[in-house]
C-alpha cells in the first residue's frame, strides 16, 4: 500500500495494483539509486569485506538446511522446563493475588497501577499503559512488589505460550 495520509483519523489503505505507472516510477527510482550506490561504494565494501560475503553466503545455505532438516527437540527436557515456567508464574500469581491484581487483564492491571497518579500514560489506543519499563520507571514503593512479580509472570507466560507449547509433540 502506498499512500498513508491520513483519512478521518485513520490511514488509508490504496493497493499498489490502483496505481501501476506510479509504481513503476518509483520502482525504477529505487533501482537507479541503487545502482548508484553499488558503483559509488561496491568497490570500497569488496576492497574492505569482500570475503564477508561468501562466508555470509555460507552460513545462510547451512541455516536453510538446518530450518529444513529441523533441530530435536528433548521432549524431557522441554517438559522440566514448561513446569519451571509455571511454578515461577505460580510465585508471582500469590504475590499478585494478594493485591487482588489478575496478571492476564491488562485493563484491571492498568487502572489499578495508575489509580491515584497524577499523570496517566496512555497508548495510541488510549488505553492506560501497562508496558513494562513505564510500570518500573513510576510505580511507587507499595507498588513495585507487584509489578516486578507482574513482569515476572508476563515473561513467563509469554516464553511459555510462544516456545514451550509450540515445540511440545516436536
Amino acid at each position: 500500500n502506498l499512500d498513508k495520509s491520513p483519512i478521518h483519523g485513520a490511514r488509508a489503505k490504496i493497493p499498489y495494483s490502483s496505481r501501476p505507472d506510479e509504481i513503476l516510477a518509483m520502482c525504477a527510482a529505487d533501482a537507479e539509486a541503487t545502482a548508484k550506490l553499488h558503483a559509488l561504494f561496491g568497490p570500497v565494501v569488496e576492497r574492505r569485506w569482500g570475503g564477508l560475503y561468501a562466508e555470509e553466503r555460507k552460513i545462510t545455505r547451512l541455516l536453510i538446511e538446518m530450518e529444513d532438516r529441523g533441530l530435536p527437540i528433548d521432549q524431557t527436557r522441554l517438559q522440566i522446563l514448561k513446569q519451571s515456567l509455571i511454578r515461577r508464574m505460580g510465585r508471582a500469581e500469590e504475590v499478585l493475588a494478594r493485591h487482588k491484581v489478575d496478571p492476564a487483564d491488562k485493563d484491571q492491571v492498568g487502572q489499578l497501577f495508575w489509580r491515584g497518579k497524577a499523570r496517566l500514560h496512555t497508548t495510541k489506543a488510549g488505553h492506560l499503559t501497562t508496558e513494562a519499563a513505564t510500570l518500573r520507571e513510576f510505580a511507587t514503593e507499595e507498588q513495585k512488589g507487584w509489578v516486578e512479580a507482574l513482569l515476572s509472570w508476563r515473561q513467563a507466560d509469554k516464553f511459555r505460550t510462544t516456545y514451550i507449547e509450540n515445540w511440545e509433540g516436536r
